[in-house]
């Protein structure tokens, strides 16, 4: 019995070592870039999502030091290659559908594209041009000029008023809860009521992508599918309803997706509401934390906020109507705002600290191999925060832009992404927040009540909100 007991004891300690040996030394047609691959499943996530307190991530900023530009680790269960190698990345963004693919994690794969197919088809490229393509007609700059910053104007100004009728408020909260407001109008129109009613757990659905792909109860990620399943559940009631009753005419994008499910095949029952809930999810939350982090950086720099102010002020001079819309030719003289704008965004302004590709083939690079299938992560956060591009780079100042030159703002500037895709958002983004910080300066004052500490734990947040004061003038 004892010599039996040992011989298990023995395979299971073999199998265990080959295991661990696997792990640590994954197959490659080539040599991997450096770096290593933590404990087997877990890797190396607790460090990735160690908290620090500024605007970058200690773990690859020690990563760079000791391996270099380009190495490997494993997060959330995945090999990952992490580049801040700033020449390969702008190649690795123009190499879509040839090298590389749109991807993320397989938890939030899990989350978004439950079935492979589904993340091949979102991957694709006559798809992914069709997707893009019906979201700007909602979220493009001709609907920015036609409607949308009239209609931004009026809602910021509805949101600042009730804001003003409090002591102190949430700003990250009443932001959220305006952008998720307008995101909602676009893409469900007169549904909106159903989805608004549905935000939080929308919101929660970052747990799921930043957690291990383990769907056990209780954990955050059987959460999370929880939750999807029951916004899942009311997107599918919407469509099927439209289809019934062959509701048409609304002018909102769940409209034009239905409308093209005859011509475009890949429209189906199950694929619209993934298309949908990535298009509310991506339009908001991030938009609404940036949108804070502004408030934070003016309420911290009161000469920035001074200049902003003037600047806005000055439009309004030069109208004949003082109380006529914001326009778009206003919108684009914001040269300052649109500045912070930046500025904040280069901070960090965004949930993120990279771009997700997957190499379709083995990739090579400086002696190194990148097996085909591995996730890299562009880690423009790198390219962001490098002294040698902005100088000071910690620091908070919107008036470097007029200094930095066009060239090297498009290499090393890249928070929405690059050509073909680029977030088709971006200019949505920046116009809704020029025109809530022109409501909110030439109509209110406000100031900082508590909180605004900045803390990443690979995902930016407020260690504890950002709370404000907003009266009207």
């Amino acid at each position: 019995m004892l010599s039996v007991g040992f011989f298990i004891a023995t395979v299971i300690t073999i199998w265990i070592s080959r295991w661990v040996y696997r792990w640590r030394n994954p197959k490659c047609n080539g040599v991997l870039p450096p770096g290593s691959m933590g404990f087997p499943i877990i890797g190396e996530t607790f460090q990735i999502f160690a908290p620090s307190y500024s605007f970058d991530i200690p773990f690859i900023n020690k990563k760079i030091q000791r391996y270099g530009p380009i190495f490997k680790t494993s997060f959330l269960g995945d090999p990952l290659i992490i580049s801040a190698d700033l020449e390969f990345n702008n190649h690795l963004l123009k190499q879509e559908g040839k090298q590389v693919e749109f991807w993320y994690m397989k938890s939030f794969n899990r989350v978004f594209f439950p079935q492979a197919g589904e993340a091949r088809v979102q991957a694709d490229e006559t798809v992914h041009k069709y997707l893009r393509a019906t979201t700007l007609n909602h979220f493009g700059v001709e609907c920015i000029k036609e409607s949308l910053i009239a209609y931004i104007e009026r809602l910021a100004d509805q949101t600042l008023s009730t804001c003003s009728k409090f002591d102190v408020v949430d700003a990250n909260q009443a932001i959220s809860n305006m952008a998720f407001s307008i995101t909602s109008k676009l893409i469900v129109g007169k549904d909106s009521p159903t989805m608004e009613s549905l935000m939080d757990k929308i919101s929660k659905a970052i747990v799921g992508f930043t957690s291990f792909n383990i769907s056990i109860p209780g954990s955050a990620f059987y959460k999370c599918l929880k939750d999807k399943a029951i916004i899942f559940a009311a997107l599918v009631k919407i469509i099927r309803r439209r289809i019934a009753l062959s509701e048409v005419g609304h002018e909102d994008l769940i409209n034009d997706v239905i409308e093209d499910m005859s011509t475009r095949k890949f429209l189906t029952e199950s694929f619209i509401p993934y298309f949908l809930f990535g298009t509310i999810f991506a339009s908001f939350k991030s938009l609404a934390m940036t949108m804070t982090m502004v408030l934070k950086f003016l309420a911290d720099n009161s000469a920035v906020l001074d200049e902003l102010t003037a600047e806005h002020g000055a439009i309004l001079k030069r109208r004949k109507d003082p109380d006529s819309a914001l326009t778009w030719e206003e919108y684009k003289s914001m040269t300052l705002t649109l500045d912070v704008i930046d500025e904040t965004v280069r901070l960090g302004g965004g949930i993120l600290p990279g771009l997700f590709r997957r190499a379709m083939t083995d990739i090579h690079i400086n002696g190194y191999t990148i097996p085909a299938g591995w996730t890299i992560m562009i880690d423009t956060n790198a390219h962001h925060l490098d002294e040698k591009i902005f100088e000071n780079p910690c620091e908070f100042n919107p008036w470097r832009w007029k200094d930095i030159d066009k060239e090297t703002a498009l290499k090393s500037f890249m928070p929405f992404g690059r050509g073909s895709r680029q977030c088709t958002g971006s200019e949505y983004a920046r116009a809704f927040m020029a025109t809530f910080l022109h409501v909110l300066v030439t109509k209110y004052r406000w100031k900082k009540i508590q909180g605004g500490e900045v803390v990443r734990n690979f995902l930016l947040r407020f260690r504890n909100g950002f709370y404000i004061k907003v009266e009207e003038k």
